[in-house]
């Protein structure tokens, strides 16, 4: 028990890989259409306290979503993107995310990304992927597990998962693409100049 703490203590943190920090998100209402900002990580045990913060968005209004984040704790922003769809349900109004000019969506965060009815990312933007682990980096979980449970689910397509299996090899840090190097993974709906 004691050498399980230390190696936890011991390991990387997704700030410490991706350079970017604990969230900050807020909320900003337009006549039509509720704009929320995201950035940071999710740690675990977080989620709960997005939710909170996110209380001001109104009931079937559309969201546009500006994304800067490394990921963090996956079950935490399943749990965070549930609570959007709840608030803006398919048919209802719609869900735009976005990935801005020199900004970057990795890990956990590609998968906040799909959410977004309409997905977009500037040229100049960054997309990383990385092999998933169970928290400790010297035991990753293996690309099948990893991909059928959440990128193949958020709609990512699986041949171009595939095709490139090489970029959920690395633990330690991403691997990072453009959005143009997307083209088939059905991540990216349109590219912004």
């Amino acid at each position: 028990m004691i050498a399980l703490l230390l190696a936890l203590l011991a390991s990387p943190s997704h700030a410490s890989l991706f350079g970017m920090d604990d969230y900050k998100v807020s909320v900003v209402q337009r006549t039509n259409v509720q704009e929320i900002y995201f950035e940071g990580n999710i740690a675990i045990g977080q989620a709960g306290s997005v939710i909170r913060e996110l209380k001001s968005l109104e009931q079937n209004k559309d969201m546009h979503i500006f994304l800067h984040s490394g990921g963090g704790y996956l079950k935490g922003i399943e749990k965070i993107k549930a609570h959007l769809r709840k608030i803006c349900p398919r048919g209802a109004c719609s869900i735009t995310t976005e990935v801005s000019r020199f900004r970057k969506c990795a890990s956990a965060c590609v998968h906040f990304f799909m959410l977004g009815d309409e997905r977009l990312a500037s040229v100049d933007s960054a997309f990383g992927f990385h092999r998933a682990w169970t928290g400790l980096p010297q035991r990753p979980l293996s690309l099948p597990g990893f991909a059928e449970k959440t990128l193949l689910k958020s709609g990512v397509d699986k041949r171009w998962l595939r095709k490139n299996a090489d970029l959920f090899e690395r633990v330690d840090h991403p691997t990072w693409r453009a959005p143009e190097q997307l083209a088939g993974s059905n991540i990216v709906t349109r590219i912004m100049e």
